[in-house]
């Protein structure tokens, strides 16, 4: 390669970078959008809390974008949600001072049986669900923005 073409190779790279932002953050916001509805819509709701505190970020560069939960009341949900997802496993809790259920006064048992709670999936199934087009949209910004970058 010649110093020439290595020169207008590294122009032609510096214009797909700053295009890149213009470009493809605006797909990449569209696509966070679109999964963080579709997020809220299949969240369980017992009260309401988990659906409030969803949301979505794009990097300033527009080459990231995050759905779920941020922030501290989100740090929070995240951890409950997890339990929502995936479920947990029943088991039976044993006595720390030979008494485990007890209140005014009386005792009503050493140990307590903790239930299972059957898994009720809505992250993922959000990603199976809108996958093919968010893949479809910000592909197409990245071919549309490397294109403009090869004609300009």
């Amino acid at each position: 390669m010649s110093k020439y073409e290595d020169r207008r190779a590294k122009i032609k790279l510096r214009r797909l970078l700053s295009s890149t932002e213009s470009s493809i953050k605006p797909a990449m916001r569209d696509s966070a959008n679109i999964l963080e509805r579709e997020m809220r819509a299949r969240v369980p709701r017992d009260t309401g809390n988990l659906a409030e505190v969803i949301s979505s970020f794009v990097a300033k560069n527009g080459t990231r974008a995050e759905v779920g939960f941020r922030g501290k009341k989100g740090r929070a949900a995240g951890f409950y949600a997890r339990f929502i997802e995936f479920g947990t496993k029943g088991h039976k809790a044993a006595a720390d001072r030979a008494k485990v259920l007890s209140g005014a006064g009386e005792t009503f048992g050493t140990s307590a049986d903790i239930p299972a709670m059957p898994a009720r999936p809505f992250i993922g199934p959000t990603w199976d669900a809108k996958k093919p087009e968010v893949i479809s949209r910000v592909s197409k910004a990245i071919s549309d923005t490397i294109k403009r970058v090869q004609n300009s």
